[in-house]
């Protein structure tokens, strides 16, 4: 094999590399960041603003941060942390009772929770359920 074969099959090489390493980037920063339900979403006749904070830490794990707060009067409201397991774009946690799954596409998560009063909520007509749409690609408390 001649130098000149070589140095083709050594520089296609690295470019199937360089763009492995980078779509594998890319995706894992398709589901870190920060997303709200905003403006405020509407449960039990009250209006809530909830926030969650995703980092994709590996190929199935996450770690979120989960907080929902109604509005007047009471302004009662929950919040949970922890790790999930992630496959295909589907997160699952699961603490004791509390059960809350994460359906994650496009600049949004879909939030779906069994059983919610186990999942830190510490008043009445807080959920952590719904849409939240990706507000910011850089995390405000966890690290990377």
């Amino acid at each position: 094999m001649n130098n000149k074969v070589l140095a083709t099959i050594i520089s296609i090489l690295m470019c199937i590399y360089i763009m492995s390493v980078s779509e594998a980037k890319g995706q894992q920063d398709s589901i870190t960041g920060i997303y709200v339900d905003h403006p405020y979403k509407k449960y039990n006749n009250k209006y809530q603003y909830g926030s969650l904070e995703v980092l994709k830490v590996s190929k199935d794990k996450i770690t979120f941060e989960l907080y929902s707060v109604n509005g007047l009067p009471a302004h009662n409201e929950g919040s949970v942390e922890g790790v999930a397991m992630l496959t295909n774009y589907r997160a699952f946690y699961k603490d004791g009772e509390c059960e809350i799954t994460f359906l994650f596409s496009k600049n949004m998560v879909e939030v779906r929770v069994n059983k919610s009063w186990a999942c830190g909520i510490t008043g009445n007509n807080v959920s952590y359920e719904g849409v939240y749409k990706l507000k910011s690609r850089k995390l405000e408390t966890l690290k990377r």
